[in-house]
């Protein structure tokens, strides 16, 4: 089984590198190299102990194509603030004719990937090369080998984007595909952006989604992301972010996720300077039979950072859920802050949820913490409620907006956080 899965991601490699420059070509079959050196990944590995491989290496996938979308199709799903900072991926690939980004600074650089290697080459293969040597994620590296049109965003020292920039992943397709969108953030000093990324699904098929957002952040930068994770119901949507921090900078991450097969976030966040910031936040809503799986690895390499993670689940009917988190704190990362939290609302009777919540500690002037819980809504709470006079049904829903608010809220603009609601309504409603 494991095999046929192989071949056919090898058959899509070769593919994948015809027609293609020679640097991209080389670049391609390093990662290759490095993904098949790691072998496809199995339960041993962390964040992937509950993940289906059974089912998943079962699955069959073409390269996927980019269908024609009209501007009818996504632009009523562009938030307001967003109508001129949007960039646009059909099926994993940057489509800079669908986007728009005339809001941006002119000292902004928005480049297809393949363009920044040759203007912005030596940053793009340090970062690649660096990846390709430490990834222990075959998947990730993987993302490298297969990638078809990705993204690069540059935002130099001390330019502050005032408005969101909204990534919007279009998904529909013909045929089971698999494709692999890459975005590599480089924010200068003293530089802010907000980022809001969607995946919307305009067709249901079978797929495989392998995304990665890189970023790396100077002294001092600052970078908002939020994101809202819809994906089709067929399909399999992996997402991990890789992000480094010099000194003073922050970087801020919410998630509101929905569940397809089986949803994957993983973040691995490198503090590298000092008062370096890291705060993730998600809520993760699930029915019938998806499935959602949460790995966390927080390196505090520096003294004096910061760094807070929060992460809920809802589930209902059948679905599962699993968080897998580590604050490493390095013997010189003295006065550390770290703290990770990770709280669980079961719906339906046969829900199940994982949590493996841990912290490596070398440093002995450090504040840190973490936990878990895994409960169900309380029937003081209902009937309380109920002796007010509110229905059960509506009861039921207030428990659960409180519940999920505390995340929900933090959403930079109305728009985005309705949409955000309308999700939870549709899979625990």
């Amino acid at each position: 089984m494991n095999e046929t899965f192989l071949a056919n991601l090898q058959d899509l490699f070769e593919k994948n590198c015809e027609g293609v420059t020679p640097l991209q070509k080389a670049i391609r079959k390093q990662a290759w190299k490095r993904f098949s050196d790691l072998g496809l990944p199995d339960k041993t590995l962390p964040g992937y102990g509950y993940f289906p491989f059974q089912q998943f290496y079962r699955e069959s996938y073409d390269l996927a194509s980019i269908s024609q979308i009209s501007k009818d199709q996504y632009f009523s799903l562009i938030y307001p603030e967003c109508r001129n900072s949007y960039l646009i991926f059909v099926n994993g690939q940057y489509s800079p004719e669908l986007s728009n980004t005339t809001a941006l600074p002119r000292e902004v650089v928005v480049l297809r990937l393949r363009d920044a290697l040759h203007k912005h080459g030596n940053f793009l293969q340090v970062r690649l090369s660096r990846s390709l040597k430490e990834e222990k994620d075959p998947f990730v590296n993987l993302n490298i080998a297969m990638i078809q049109m990705g993204l690069f965003l540059y935002i130099p020292q001390k330019v502050v984007i005032d408005v969101p920039i909204q990534c919007l992943h279009l998904i529909c397709n013909e045929k089971s595909a698999i494709f692999n969108p890459r975005i590599h953030f480089f924010v200068g000093s003293q530089a802010k952006a907000r980022f809001i990324y969607d995946h919307v699904c305009l067709k249901d098929f079978d797929y495989f989604s392998n995304s990665v957002i890189d970023v790396a952040l100077e002294e001092g930068a600052q970078l908002e992301q939020y994101g809202v994770l819809n994906p089709c119901a067929h399909g399999y949507a992996l997402t991990s972010v890789r992000a480094t921090l010099k000194r003073d900078s922050r970087f801020q991450s919410l998630t509101c996720g929905s569940a397809c097969r089986s949803l994957k976030q993983d973040f691995r966040i490198a503090l590298l300077g000092e008062n370096a910031s890291c705060d993730l936040q998600g809520i993760n809503l699930l029915s019938e039979n998806r499935q959602s799986h949460v790995n966390v690895h927080i390196d505090h390499a520096a003294p004096y950072c910061h760094s807070n993670q929060l992460f809920k689940n809802v589930l209902n009917g059948h679905s599962k859920a699993s968080f897998e988190g580590k604050i490493y704190v390095e013997s010189k990362a003295q006065k550390t802050e770290a703290y990770q939290l990770n709280h669980n609302l079961l719906l339906g009777d046969r829900a199940m949820s994982n949590s493996k919540p841990n912290l490596e500690i070398f440093a002995d002037d450090v504040k840190a913490s973490h936990g878990a819980t895994v409960t169900q809504l309380d029937p003081i709470h209902l009937n309380y409620l109920r002796s007010r006079g509110i229905d059960p049904d509506t009861a039921k829903k207030l428990l659960l907006q409180g519940f999920i608010c505390e995340i929900i809220d933090k959403a930079p603009c109305e728009a985005m956080r309705q949409r955000m609601m309308q999700v939870a309504e549709k899979h625990n409603g």
